[in-house]
């Protein structure tokens, strides 16, 4: 149990780091870039790419979720120190899939299939930053909380 803990510390902070650097790269180079374009061609190159970003950011979120909470568990039953933090993680790991569900899967949708009103594409798109941006930020502090934790542990010991 002691090594399925360390092994999945590790793989949800190595996890974590590649999906917050990739969340902080979509806000930062794809956002922008998206906002930039003429809305028809935004929409046309969203439609091809949505699948590609998609198979992306999809099960690398589900795959740093489902090992912060594999982390979360072996922490606690082993009394770990960590286990508060990595209860932490976990929670903060499925909190980054939730706006999927409440927003980006329809909105993501409306893009793909250019639905969404040409008139309404720059609003819908300062929204889509304003959520990505949330998910960003919480995804980084689970990373941040990822690596502390088994530094935290070790001090302690």
């Amino acid at each position: 149990m002691m090594k399925l803990a360390r092994i999945s510390m590790r793989g949800t902070a190595i996890a974590l780091g590649i999906m917050a650097g990739s969340l902080l790269a979509e806000a930062m180079i794809l956002v922008p870039f998206w906002q930039e374009m003429a809305g028809e061609e935004f929409l046309r190159w969203y439609a091809m790419n949505a699948a590609r970003l998609l198979n992306y950011f999809g099960p690398l979120e589900v795959m740093a979720a489902l090992l912060a909470i594999t982390a979360a568990i072996a922490t606690r039953r082993l009394e770990h120190d960590a286990a508060p933090i990595m209860l932490a993680v976990a929670m903060l790991s499925l909190a980054t899939l939730l706006p999927f569900f409440v927003y980006f899967s329809e909105a993501n949708a409306s893009f793909a299939d250019a639905s969404v009103p040409l008139t309404d594409l720059p609003q819908e798109l300062l929204r889509w930053e304003r959520w990505h941006w949330a998910r960003t930020l919480i995804a980084v502090v689970a990373f941040l909380c990822a690596v502390v934790a088994p530094i935290e542990s070790r001090d302690k010991s």
